[in-house]
């Protein structure tokens, strides 16, 4: 369903009541302000819940912060390829071009617009002349402007147009063609070369430890990930090296240049949860910057890649009010500076005093069933030894259905709310200081439990007590529908419009069922498709993922 702006901003407008209504409800943590100011700033809401539905790109990491290693609030990002910045450069699997001499007469005019190996080899000679000409298979409008300014420093007709006294000059009056492909000693998997006998020498550099990446960026990742978990980000999906081109073109690298090699071909990128956050592109009349992104990465993910100098894919370049259509790639982050950039970060975060990445602890987040991290390991311990229940067979970090249970006896042997959940009541009598406003939990892909009936009532799914993908995709249609960000989680506003609250979670009946283990444990799902309306615009999923 597609609505008016003004309907659209109408049923913001009320939602935002209904929100702030519901909020007002709550009972509130005892606070140790005075009443009018507590009144003025009541606590925030989980982490977990603040995410961006328009991403807006930080500024841009200047020449001396770069030089300084001062990259925690800005955004490391250098145009071009790895190689351009300082790493190796990769084979590639077009450099099998066979290229045969033709006479003037056989030569078939290069202009804007043409694609092939005879546009590869182009662009690869004019690169030899200019370094900034990008190599990729398309002749676009920085080969035009290359080929008018080798004319013109040649004393040839200015056309932007590679005829055959172009051509000739050039030293490309040939017929380029790939007898076969992929060439000899590359094998295509269906999602990347890797493993293939012309790259077993690229692929011997890189590191195979927590992840599989560059060397000098692989501490990078591990950072960022280990900084993750710290704050209890659920991660199900981690991938770094994939030797491919990007989603955006051909991802087995047929008929275009090297400058199309995606970040993973280099290990200097890392696909985080691409089940919940799958690349789209955004389609909009009048501002296709302007659109919401489907995705549910809090922004203090965001903040702890700049801590680590990676870019995140929802930032990149969108010129507002100029564009019609974006893409957005969510999952997606990368390493876009230098090895000695990558090295110098990695020393200053692992320095012996280093100040460490922001990253929120128990005391911010409302833990429920199917949760993760650092946090739900605390949980465990704060639990008295008798209530813990034993599961030598699953992660300690995982808020597992026999938790669940067991916080639920202990509540209800305390005279506490039976929830199952550690809510602020239950935080509280574990001596735990709670610092967030949340009145229902942040629900997400592999949540479990009465929370997730009461979400799957309220969007019209089947109800199975487990937060599965079509549970996701229907609540984003939900809110895409009421004007909220679609996050496919119940953020602090969805849990409001929806009239979600503990209250509804509470009661003895917890204890009758504990869900089978097996609902929790990771699975990996296919990239999940966008469907519904959007605040503005629309959103569809990408045709391949980057």
């Amino acid at each position: 369903m597609r609505v008016g702006h003004g309907a659209r901003a109408a049923a913001l407008a009320l939602l935002t009541a209904v929100a702030a209504v519901a909020l007002v409800a709550a009972p509130a943590p005892r606070s140790v302000v005075g009443a009018a100011h507590a009144a003025s700033t009541p606590p925030p809401g989980s982490p977990a819940s603040d995410i961006a539905a328009v991403p807006r790109r930080p500024r841009l990491c200047t020449a001396e912060q770069i030089a300084a290693a001062t990259v925690r609030r800005c955004a490391v990002f250098a145009e071009g390829s790895p190689s351009d910045h300082g790493f190796a450069t990769p084979p590639f699997p077009t450099d099998a071009i066979v290229s045969s001499p033709v006479v003037a007469e056989q030569w078939r005019k290069l202009s804007l617009g043409s694609t092939g190996p005879g546009v590869i080899v182009l662009q690869e000679r004019l690169k030899a002349r200019y370094p900034e000409v990008l190599v990729l298979g398309r002749f676009g409008g920085q080969t035009k402007a290359a080929v008018q300014r080798f004319q013109s420093e040649e004393e040839l007709p200015v056309t932007g147009t590679v005829d055959a006294a172009t051509a000739s000059a050039l030293g490309v009056m040939v017929r380029a063609t790939v007898p076969s492909y992929p060439p000899k000693g590359w094998a295509w998997k269906g999602y990347s070369f890797g493993g293939s006998p012309a790259l077993a020498e690229w692929e011997s550099r890189l590191t195979s430890g927590t992840v599989r990446a560059d060397p000098a960026a692989a501490p990078l990742f591990e950072g960022f990930l280990a900084d993750l978990r710290r704050g209890s980000l659920r991660v199900d999906e981690a991938d770094t090296y994939s030797f491919r081109c990007t989603a955006s073109t051909t991802r087995n690298c047929k008929g275009v240049g090297s400058a199309r090699l995606s970040y993973h071909a280099w290990g200097l990128a890392l696909d985080l949860n691409y089940s919940t956050n799958a690349l789209q592109t955004l389609d909009d009349p009048v501002d296709a910057c302007g659109v919401a992104v489907e995705h549910a990465v809090p922004n203090w993910v965001l903040r702890v890649a700049l801590h680590w100098g990676l870019f995140w894919g929802g930032w990149f370049s969108c010129r507002p009010g100029e564009q019609q259509s974006a893409v957005r790639d969510p999952h997606h982050f990368e390493f876009r500076g230098t090895p000695e950039l990558a090295r110098a970060i990695i020393a200053k975060n692992t320095a012996k005093k280093a100040s460490r990445a922001t990253v929120p602890g128990i005391t911010n987040l409302l833990l429920a069933c199917g949760d993760r991290g650092a946090a739900v390991t605390r949980l465990r311990r704060l639990l008295p030894a008798s209530y813990r229940p034993r599961e030598p067979r699953l992660p300690a970090d995982l808020f597992s259905p026999r938790l669940a249970a067991a916080l639920a006896r202990w509540q209800q042997d305390n005279e506490l709310p039976v929830t199952g959940v550690l809510d602020a009541a239950t935080a509280r009598a574990l001596r735990v200081k709670v610092k967030h406003s949340e009145v229902f939990p942040v629900l997400h892909l592999h949540s479990c439990g009465r929370g997730v009936d009461l979400v799957q009532r309220a969007v019209g799914v089947p109800v199975t007590g487990v937060f599965d993908s079509a549970t996701m995709v229907a609540l984003r249609t939900w809110q895409a529908e009421h004007g909220l960000a679609p996050t496919g989680v119940t953020d602090t506003r969805t849990a409001a419009a929806l009239r979600l609250r503990l209250d509804d979670i509470a009661g003895a009946e917890n204890l009758a069922v504990v869900p089978s283990d097996e609902t929790t444990k990771p699975f990996r799902f296919r990239p999940i498709a966008a469907s519904g309306a959007l605040k503005r615009g629309s959103t569809r999923p990408h045709p391949r993922f980057r």
